[in-house]
């Protein structure tokens, strides 16, 4: 006679299962999921942002430099969500990059001025997780910003990555994204100070996957093509 699961055997079974899966889940940290969470709500405030806004000028406003260049790499202003590493910590700024420098005609590493950072709609605090304590060189002290934008201060992260896109492989730890006044996401990676890149020629027309990290642990979330949208695979890819 073919042998089979009693009814107490199989609650002894359910309720094994089950604690696995909970003695699992708690192997995820936590602070992992807080910071993708956060990531992903930024990116879309960003987007937010750069829908509500259009720095289109088609001409100067007037012979000055710094309004010839205002016109000319009018598309520098376009709201971006920039993810870098600066004295080995990983952090994050969104702001809108505006030319004032009649010499400039790349990307600026980080935002140069205040007016330039996005401002916390909730505590008031300017969206950048770098600051005067950590790094010299930054405009804001640390009372002024979000710090929780400082990712390896306030979670742990210890690396960030994208995988393939445009046909090659993004660099660890730097991520610029940048959204038009459609809300249409333009991605690449900036080497060393920059290039002469213009934006409009890295529209994101393939998916792009994520990976945020902390001591060996991984969790992803991948951006759409054409509209920026958001959404969790469930795995990482990479």
């Amino acid at each position: 006679m073919k042998g089979s699961f009693t009814l107490l055997e199989l609650l002894i079974t359910i309720a094994i299962i089950s604690i696995l899966g909970v003695v699992a889940f708690k192997f995820q940290d936590s602070s992992l999921v807080v910071a993708r969470d956060q990531i992903v709500q930024h990116i879309r405030y960003t987007q937010s942002l750069a829908l509500s806004e259009n720095f289109y000028q088609h001409k100067p406003a007037s012979s000055s430099p710094k309004d010839i260049n205002s016109s000319k790499f009018w598309f520098k202003r376009n709201w971006q969500f920039y993810l870098t590493t600066s004295v080995n910590t990983i952090y994050y700024s969104i702001f809108s990059d505006n030319p004032t420098d009649s010499n400039t005609t790349n990307f600026d590493k980080s935002p140069r001025f205040r007016d330039e950072v996005a401002i916390d709609p909730d505590s008031r605090k300017y969206l950048t997780g770098i600051w005067q304590e950590l790094n010299g060189y930054s405009i804001f002290r640390r009372s002024e910003v979000n710090t929780k934008l400082n990712l390896s201060y306030s979670y742990g992260i210890d690396r960030v990555e994208a995988n393939r896109t445009f046909g090659e492989r993004w660099g660890v730890n730097r991520i610029r994204l940048i959204f038009d006044n459609f809300g249409r996401p333009y991605y690449f990676h900036i080497r060393g100070d920059g290039g002469d890149i213009h934006p409009f020629k890295y529209l994101l027309t393939e998916s792009v996957q994520i990976k945020i990290s902390k001591d060996g642990q991984s969790i992803c979330f991948n951006i759409a093509p054409i509209t920026g949208y958001i959404y969790f695979s469930g795995k990482c890819n990479f």
